[in-house]
């Protein structure tokens, strides 16, 4: 008999998820039946399993707080420094 599980069903031969259908014997099903831990499924053969729909969080607004860092290192607004001396530094003459 094709079942839907309403609460977790698991042996050491098998597992069913909450809304998940599975096929039991007879006797087992109507004991799931009667306990309330199942109902039963009509079966037209076309072997669709149904679903829950997975509840989605509420969207949060955007909260307050730091701005983003700025990246490291020079970049399109900081030239790089030339390193040692170069035609922009001339020798200091010594005497």
């Amino acid at each position: 008999m094709k079942l839907e599980m309403r609460t977790l069903y698991a042996t050491s031969e098998r597992s069913v998820q909450p809304g998940q259908q599975a096929v039991f014997p007879r006797e087992e099903a109507e004991a799931l039946i009667a306990g309330g831990f199942a109902v039963p499924v009509d079966d037209d053969g076309e072997g669709k399993v149904r679903t829950r729909p997975v509840p989605q969080p509420p969207k949060r607004a955007a909260r307050g707080g730091k701005p983003p860092a700025a990246p490291e290192g020079p970049g399109p607004a900081d030239p790089p420094t030339p390193e040692g001396p170069g035609p922009a530094d001339p020798p200091t003459p010594t005497e």
